[in-house]
């Protein structure tokens, strides 16, 4: 009941939020922009980079997956992330994409679901840590822009996000370094003679044979989340010639980072409201366009999450189509003669 609550509670919450931005945009003014001559090629090119952003998450959790020694095919992988897309973002049960992608591999894998929990956590710290750097490159450096008008609410919002991301990352950056470098832990046995600190870490301990591959996969984090970023950008230009790649990457990361808390599903209407407030009344597209590179984005996004329940739905079929099969026909020894 609890659970049904909460969800019903993100509909409303989402509900609520994309009413408002409708409100807000005076969407109807959006009938004048002429959507038969949205330009195809920047469209496909915004679906082509979210693919690259489902494949780049794919290989980021294959290589954790080699790591912990899991023979697991990158196809195989690949299927999953599908899978755990389309749960992250249409499902509405309580049974999210880490819980599908453990679910599913520990079948394959039933004595090492420890392992692929452990490759799902550090899959998402170094999806955290390549999020942070993009921060600090673009929505930071664009300081001045995205805080003009004197807004005191996004001066908050940002010093937030610093301390938020920064405290994160600095909370990762040290557990990983206490885990994979054993002087480190000789150090602070000595000073601090609390060996309850380390229980937790100790699982990660054989990273340090893996230090490069621990920075392979945060650069390909970083370019994973650039992919989608980049997706918003081609939305926005089929529409928009003129629309600046850099003040979008300046809104991304905080964009991002605001639309995955729990508030509603696959964050509706909180992702368009950030649009519509941080690129609306700076672009010549004004608060209409901004909407629309919001939907259009999430779009591009999306519909590989969409392939993915289309995938999934498919293999469901095939799996239970032979065993229906065989349910079904009557064995020989009662047939009649």
């Amino acid at each position: 009941m609890r659970r049904r609550l909460f969800i019903f509670l993100r509909i409303a919450v989402g509900a609520a939020l994309l009413a408002w931005v409708l409100q807000r945009t005076e969407f109807s003014a959006a009938t004048r922009i002429p959507f038969h001559n949205l330009d195809d090629r920047w469209l496909m090119v915004a679906f082509g980079f979210g693919g690259l952003s489902v494949i780049g998450w794919a290989l980021r959790w294959f290589l954790f997956l080699r790591i912990y020694g899991l023979a697991v095919r990158f196809g195989e992988v690949l299927r999953l992330t599908l899978f755990a897309d389309f749960f992250n973002l249409f499902f509405l049960g309580p049974l999210g994409g880490d819980g599908v992608r453990l679910l599913l591999l520990a079948r394959k894998f039933p004595d090492r679901k420890a392992a692929i929990t452990g490759a799902i956590i550090l899959d998402h710290a170094t999806g955290l840590l390549g999020g942070t750097l993009l921060y600090f490159v673009f929505t930071r450096t664009h300081t001045a822009w995205l805080t003009a008008e004197g807004s005191v609410l996004r001066h908050t919002a940002l010093i937030s996000a610093d301390l938020f991301l920064g405290g994160m990352t600095v909370f990762t950056l040290s557990g990983l370094a206490v885990a994979v470098e054993p002087s480190l832990q000789r150090f602070i046995r000595e000073k601090f003679k609390h060996e309850w600190m380390f229980k937790p870490l100790m699982p990660f301990a054989f990273l340090r044979e893996h230090r490069p591959a621990l920075l392979l996969n945060f650069l390909l984090s970083v370019f994973t989340s650039m992919f989608s970023y980049l997706a918003y950008w081609a939305a926005g230009k089929s529409f928009a010639s003129d629309f600046p790649v850099d003040k979008l990457l300046a809104i991304m990361p905080a964009v991002d980072m605001v639309a995955a808390l729990p508030v509603t599903v696959s964050g509706l209407g909180v992702r368009e409201n950030l649009f519509v407030e941080l690129l609306g009344s700076r672009l010549a597209i004004g608060p209409s366009g901004a909407l629309i590179v919001s939907l259009l984005g999430f779009a591009a996004n999306g519909l590989w999450g969409l392939i993915g329940g289309v995938w999934l739905a498919l293999h469901r079929w095939r799996s239970v189509a032979p065993v229906v099969e065989s349910q079904t026909s009557i064995p020989a020894e009662m047939q009649r003669p």
